[in-house]
């Protein structure tokens, strides 16, 4: 958006401007893809919203603002790259019910079949001699991306495709309107979108996309989606892992409780043994019998009471004589 002349003169003399659509193009790049998420995170926020919209070239801004903030787009070509972490790259793939992560081609910047000795290869292509042709250096290739580029960014011009190729895609489409689970129509937009841009960046001048590069599409959005699915697995990998270690957390949490609410208890009932014992004198009291610990201690404390006996023997609290099946408990 920007303030553009409208072939008018004002009052003062100057040229009369108005805010609108200035520019038809942009590349938006993001080194640290994290900030997506940061964004998407506030409140009100509506970046998904609008991805999702300029994938398909739809109108995007809003009127209900401020002069600065007001925007009509239309007709415009939007690219966005991002760099990613796995970590990072989650919250865009939390929004996959709403369809942004079917959106984005995916690409890994890691290789584990990464050959020792750099390998050529062909670049596809429409004649025998572009099938034959090594590829190019990096300096080279970039310097033909570039002007191909260039070239496709002075304008709009129509891409057709092969007959075979707009029955497939027509297919796609009607497998999708009669409700086919197992049809993803991103999958096929997504494609034809890769396929023009290889078209655009490796044949400058070319009106019509190859099936050689309908092909290679086909082969990247299906790696884009291996890499997408490898992402959220580790995501779903890790989210168990989580929520395994808070269960464990809280049963750890809950066996130390019960082991401090034992001890409390029989802390408890080894002190009253001592005061029993203090009380008795030196004749002590026994174990069982009239008079004994066992008709003093709650029923549900006997179970605790042999416990409670060596707890109190062991801190010196009290002597345990036995002699049979009598034991008398006395006070140092």
């Amino acid at each position: 958006m920007g303030d553009l002349e409208t072939g008018e003169v004002g009052r003062n003399g100057k040229p009369v401007t108005e805010r609108r659509q200035k520019f038809f193009s942009a590349f938006l790049e993001a080194d640290e893809g994290e900030i997506l998420s940061k964004l998407g995170e506030r409140s009100g926020s509506t970046l998904g919203v609008t991805l999702r919209t300029a994938f398909t070239g739809g109108a995007l801004g809003q009127k209900n603002a401020s002069r600065e903030r007001s925007r009509d787009v239309r007709g415009y070509a939007l690219g966005v790259y991002m760099a990613f972490q796995p970590e990072t790259v989650r919250p865009l793939l939390a929004e996959k019910a709403q369809g942004t992560p079917q959106r984005v081609l995916f690409l890994s910047a890691t290789d584990p079949n990464a050959p020792d000795v750099p390998v050529q290869s062909t670049l596809p292509g429409t004649g025998e001699d572009a099938q034959r042709a090594r590829t190019p250096s990096c300096e080279e290739l970039a310097r033909r991306l570039t002007a191909n580029a260039q070239t496709a960014a002075c304008g709009f011009r129509v891409l057709t495709f092969p007959a075979a190729v707009v029955q497939e895609v027509r297919a796609a489409r009607l497998a999708g309107l009669r409700g086919d689970a197992q049809t993803d129509g991103h999958r096929t937009y997504l494609r034809l979108k890769v396929a023009a841009l290889l078209t655009l960046l490796l044949d400058g001048a070319a009106d019509r996309v190859p099936v050689a590069y309908w092909e290679l599409a086909g082969q990247m959005t299906a790696t884009s989606e291996a890499v997408r699915a490898h992402l959220e697995r580790e995501a779903a990998a890790e989210v168990r892992a989580a929520a395994e270690a808070a269960r464990q957390a809280h049963a750890d949490r809950e066996v130390y409780a019960d082991h401090e609410r034992h001890y409390a208890r029989l802390h408890r009932l080894a002190e009253r043994v001592r005061k029993y014992a203090a009380e008795a004198g030196p004749e002590g009291v026994s174990v069982a019998g009239r008079g004994g610990l066992r008709t003093r201690v709650a029923a549900k404390e006997r179970g605790l009471l042999p416990e409670a006996l060596e707890y109190a023997q062991e801190r010196g609290w009290v002597t345990v004589a036995a002699s049979g099946d009598h034991v008398q408990i006395r006070h140092p």
